[in-house]
C-alpha cells in the first residue's frame, strides 16, 4: 500500500475525529481524509513529539529570522523516522517542513513533497533577502497547491517553473444545517486577523441586530462603545463547530471583518458562508480569489471603513429578500462544484503525480 506522511501545525487527529463525529467540517483536513479513502496508508504527525523540541520551536518562533524559517524542528525530526518507509509527504500547512524541502532540493532525501500554500512566500522588510532560500525550498517541492492565485503566481515566478497551482478550496456540503431565510441579524465569528472594533461600531451606527462570537483574548476596550443591538458572545466552554453552524443558519448574513494585512485571512469564514448558504459582508483581502460582489453573494468593505460596514449591514437589514437570494447563490456555488470533494480530488492527484514522477 502506498504510504503518505502528513505533517501539520495543529492536531489533524482531533480534527478527523471531530469530522467523523459530526462536530466539525471535514474541509479542515485539507484532503487528508480523501487520501485514505483513495487507498493511501496515511500517517499523521501533527501533535507534539518532544516537549523539549516543541519548546525550542516556540522559542525560535519569537526570534527574527532574517534568512527564513527552517520549519518545525519537533515535527520534522518526528517525520524523519519515517522517511525510509513512506512514498510521499503532504503538508497542509506551509510553515512546518522547510528543512525537509531544502534537503530534498540538495538531493539528501528523495521522498516527493507536496505543500499547501496559504500565504505569500516573500513577506516583510527582509523578503528579498530570503528569496534565495525560498527558491531552494521550491526546488525541493513536487507541487505547491495554493489557496490563492497570487501566491501561485509568485511561487512560479521565483521557481522559474510551474510548481504551483491555485486550487479552489470548498466546504463540506453536508455539514451545514438548512439555512433559515431571511434570517435575523449579521453574525461575525473568529479570532485571527479580525477587526471587531470596526464591525461593532458600524453595527451600532446601523442600529441593526448584530452578533460577535469570539474568544476573551479578542475582546478590547472598544467593545464597551457598542450599542445594545450588538451582542457579544464569549463562551466559557468549548463550542463544537456544529453548534456554530446552527448560528450561521439563523443569521441573515455572515460578516468577516478583518484588519489590513498581507496574508490570506477570512477564507475559512467565507467557506462557512458558502456552506451555510448565507450572504456575506467581508473586508477586502487581495488574496481572496472569489469576488463576492461579481458572484452576487455579498458586499466588499475596505479595511477600517466603519461607514462602509454600517451601510452594508443596513442594506441587509432593509433588504431581506436580497439577502436570501445572495445566500441561495452562495450555496449553489457549493452544490455545483465549489466543494471539499472537488478540492480533495486535486490534492490526491498532486500526491499521486509526485509519487509517479519520483519513480
Amino acid at each position: 500500500m502506498t504510504r503518505v506522511l502528513v505533517v501539520n501545525d495543529y492536531s489533524l487527529v482531533d480534527s478527523w475525529r471531530g469530522a467523523k463525529e459530526g462536530r466539525s467540517p471535514s474541509h479542515f483536513l485539507y484532503g487528508v481524509d480523501h487520501l485514505e479513502r483513495e487507498g493511501f496508508d496515511v500517517t499523521i504527525i501533527s501533535d507534539e513529539w518532544s516537549r523539549w523540541l516543541a519548546g525550542v520551536d516556540r522559542w525560535l518562533g519569537r526570534l527574527p529570522m532574517p534568512f527564513g524559517s527552517i520549519g518545525s524542528i519537533d515535527r520534522q525530526l518526528a517525520a524523519a523516522r519515517f522517511l525510509d518507509d513512506v512514498d510521499a509527504i503532504y503538508a497542509p500547512c506551509q510553515t512546518q517542513i522547510q528543512a525537509l524541502t531544502y534537503l530534498r532540493a540538495l538531493g539528501v532525501i528523495r521522498v516527493p513533497i507536496v505543500v499547501l500554500g496559504h500565504h505569500p512566500l516573500v513577506r516583510g522588510r527582509l523578503g528579498r533577502v530570503r528569496r534565495p532560500l525560498i527558491s531552494l525550498m521550491l526546488q525541493g517541492l513536487s507541487a505547491l497547491p495554493t489557496l490563492s492565485r497570487a501566491v501561485a503566481e509568485e511561487a512560479n515566478e521565483i521557481a522559474q517553473r510551474s510548481v504551483a497551482t491555485a486550487l479552489r478550496w470548498g466546504p463540506e456540503a453536508s455539514f451545514y444545517p438548512p439555512p433559515i431565510y431571511p434570517g435575523r441579524g449579521v453574525f461575525a465569528a473568529g479570532r485571527t486577523g479580525r477587526d471587531f472594533a470596526t464591525f461593532g461600531r458600524a453595527a451600532t451606527i446601523a442600529a441593526a441586530p448584530a452578533t460577535i462570537l469570539t474568544f476573551r483574548s479578542s475582546v478590547t476596550p472598544d467593545f464597551r462603545s457598542f450599542g445594545p443591538n450588538v451582542e457579544v458572545i464569549v463562551p466559557d466552554r468549548f463550542i463544537d463547530y456544529s453548534e456554530t453552524a446552527h448560528m450561521f443558519a439563523a443569521a441573515r448574513a455572515l460578516a468577516i471583518p478583518m484588519a489590513r494585512q498581507d496574508g490570506l485571512c477570512g477564507l475559512t469564514s467565507l467557506m462557512d458562508a458558502l456552506g451555510a448558504g448565507k450572504a456575506v459582508i467581508m473586508t477586502r483581502n487581495a488574496l481572496i480569489d472569489l469576488d463576492i460582489e461579481k458572484l452576487g453573494i455579498g458586499r466588499w468593505v475596505e479595511p477600517g471603513d466603519v461607514q462602509g460596514w454600517a451601510d452594508a449591514i443596513r442594506f441587509f437589514e432593509d433588504n431581506p429578500d436580497a439577502a436570501a437570494e445572495m445566500g441561495s447563490r452562495a450555496r449553489a456555488l457549493v452544490d455545483h462544484g465549489l466543494d471539499y470533494r472537488t478540492f480533495s480530488d486535486e490534492i490526491v492527484r498532486l500526491v499521486r503525480d509526485g509519487i509517479a514522477d519520483a519513480r
